[in-house]
Parts: C-alpha cells; sequence; structure tokens
C-alpha cells in the first residue's frame, strides 16, 4: 500500500491525513500525485468528495491533498478506510461536530488545535462500533462551561455497539460541558481498553465522564476549575487511577457500581486531590464536596492518595466508601 498524505498549511494548524488502503475497486481509477480540496475549481469540492474517491481508486503512488482555506469537515462510515490506518486533522467549525467517526476503526487525530462557538456544539463524535481510536497532543476550546451538550470527546453507543482501544494523550482542554465523555444507554456496551493519560483540563463542568467500560487506565493528568474532575460508573476489569493532580469544586474521583479484578495491585494511588466545596453552578455558594467517594463498589483497592477537602459544608468528605471488599488506606 502507499501513504495518501493530505495537508494545508494555514495560520492556525496543519492539516495531514494519512491513509493507508489495503483494498480498491477493480477497473477503478489510479491515483497518485497532488490534488486540491475546498472550492468548485478545485479537484475535490470537499473532503469527503475526496475521501470517496480515494476509497474508490486503486492507490497507485503517495496522494496529497492540499487544502484551501476554509472549514472542512468529515464524516467516516462503515467502508471508509475500514483497515487502513488514518490519521487526520480538520479546521474548526461551529456545527454540531467536527469531526464524526461512524463504526470505522484505526482513526488518530495529532496536534491540532480546535476552537468551537455557540450551544450545542461538540468537536469529536466517535458513534458505534469505532476501534483503535488515539486522540493525541491536540489544544481543545470549547464552548461556555454548561452542563452537558458541548462535549469535546464524546464517545456514543449505537444499540450493543461501542468503541473499543481508546488513547487520549498529551492534550490540553479548556470550556464546554464535558471534556472527554463516554455516554452508554445499553446495559450490553462495555468499552475495553480506555486510556487517558498526560492530559490538563480546566474550566469544565466534567473532566472524564464514563459509563460502561473495562481496562481502565487514567493516568498523569492534570485538572484545575473543574467541577466533577474524574467519574467512572458501572465500570468492570482492570482499573488503574494514578498519579493524577485535580483540584475541583465538588468531586475529586467517583466510582459508582465498580466491580474491579480484585488482587495486590491498587486500582486508585498517588492521586492529589484537592476539592474546595465552590458552588459554580448553583449561586457560587459552599456546597457538599468529596474528594474520593466509592458507592455500589465491589474489590476497589484505593490506597496513597492525598486528599484536602477544604469545603465549609458539614456533609462534605475526604473519603466516602460504600460497597464490598473495598480497601481504602
Amino acid at each position: 500500500p502507499h501513504n495518501m498524505l493530505i495537508g494545508y498549511d494555514m495560520k492556525q494548524a496543519l492539516l495531514i491525513i494519512s491513509v493507508l488502503l489495503f483494498t480498491a475497486l477493480m477497473y477503478a481509477q489510479d491515483m497518485q500525485g497532488s490534488y486540491s480540496v475546498g472550492s468548485d475549481t478545485a479537484d475535490f469540492s470537499d473532503l469527503n468528495e475526496a475521501i470517496a474517491a480515494l476509497q474508490s481508486s486503486t492507490i497507485t503512488g503517495d496522494v496529497l491533498l492540499d487544502f484551501l482555506p476554509g472549514d472542512h469537515r468529515i464524516t467516516l462510515s462503515s467502508g471508509v478506510n475500514a483497515t487502513g490506518d488514518v490519521i487526520f486533522t480538520n479546521d474548526p467549525g461551529s456545527e454540531n461536530y467536527i469531526i464524526k467517526i461512524v463504526d470505522t476503526s484505526n482513526i488518530t487525530i495529532e496536534g491540532l488545535s480546535f476552537n468551537v462557538s455557540g450551544s450545542d456544539a461538540r468537536i469529536i463524535n466517535v458513534m458505534g462500533d469505532s476501534n483503535n481510536i488515539n486522540i493525541l497532543n491536540c489544544d481543545f476550546q470549547g464552548y461556555g462551561t454548561g452542563t452537558s451538550n458541548n462535549e469535546i470527546i464524546y464517545l456514543q453507543n449505537d444499540n450493543q455497539n461501542d468503541a473499543d482501544n481508546i488513547l487520549i494523550e498529551g492534550n490540553t482542554f479548556s470550556g464546554g460541558s464535558h471534556h472527554v465523555r463516554l455516554n452508554s444507554s445499553n446495559y450490553n456496551n462495555n468499552s475495553i481498553g480506555v486510556s487517558i493519560k498526560d492530559n490538563m483540563f480546566e474550566n469544565i463542568y466534567a473532566g472524564i465522564s464514563l459509563i460502561r467500560a473495562s481496562d481502565v487506565l487514567i493516568s498523569g493528568n492534570t485538572m484545575n476549575e473543574v467541577n466533577i474532575a474524574i467519574s467512572l460508573e458501572s465500570c468492570s476489569g482492570d482499573m488503574q487511577i494514578k498519579n493524577n493532580n485535580v483540584s475541583a469544586f465538588t468531586m475529586g474521583i467517583s466510582l459508582i457500581s465498580a466491580d474491579l479484578v480484585s488482587g495486590d495491585e491498587p486500582h486508585i494511588y498517588n492521586n492529589i486531590i484537592k476539592v474546595n466545596g465552590y458552588n459554580w453552578y448553583g449561586g457560587y455558594g459552599s456546597s457538599a464536596a468529596f474528594g474520593l467517594y466509592l458507592f455500589g463498589c465491589e474489590d476497589v483497592k484505593a490506597v496513597h492518595n492525598s486528599i484536602l477537602n477544604s469545603s465549609a459544608t458539614a456533609s462534605s468528605a475526604a473519603g466516602y466508601v460504600q460497597g464490598t471488599r473495598n480497601h481504602f488506606a
């Protein structure tokens, strides 16, 4: 197979899409060389048209797509580069999403800056059976600080289909309702292998929110001015939440209905957690705050965490544990 490099040199971002295609249609047109994208006079009027051409062609050499100034959005659906590797960026826009990935695997988004405005504005929307998704070293500027509908990275199930092997590493996030949200509406969902490492989160309602995932790694993240820092619900298997530095208003690290692999290795350890009870979303007064909160959990081992709770509300606690065979030290 040949590499296809899709690049657009602009002030705000370098846009590169590299696609390795392993199959092509018999009798399809050969493609190699440079092609322009982004106007009526270009070789392709938009990115979706270019991707469709790549899908239906035999790639006989390197392909370079040069993007003309403007907004570029793409939806990847099943059948587009289903077995190859895709690396791409996208210019920010104000639509509901900038990039949407549907039932498509082996996607890497790296080294981009995104900025959205307006209500109900998401940046990356991953749906259905989309596996091996890597989001690396990007800068995300979300809109507002509401409690929903402005997710920066939004992972959604499609009935029983869900995303596995997700890596989110080295990014910076600011603003929006959720920075990383895995939202499951089906009890049969289980996203396996979610790693969120070495990111910076600030100015957000919820930093990391995962529902129904297993084999989760959350490590080395820094969070400031977040209402809820890390929240996991109905998660299972192996889990490591370690070496995070969290400064939150009402919730540092929360696990609800977690059933983890028991053993000698800890699950939540070496985290620095600070909560102050500042009620950012309800009159700016004091509210109950929890540093480490375990509810309805089994076999969770939390050790060597440093927790400071400065909330003035009496019901606050540095740690709260409810469940079976949990170890808190």
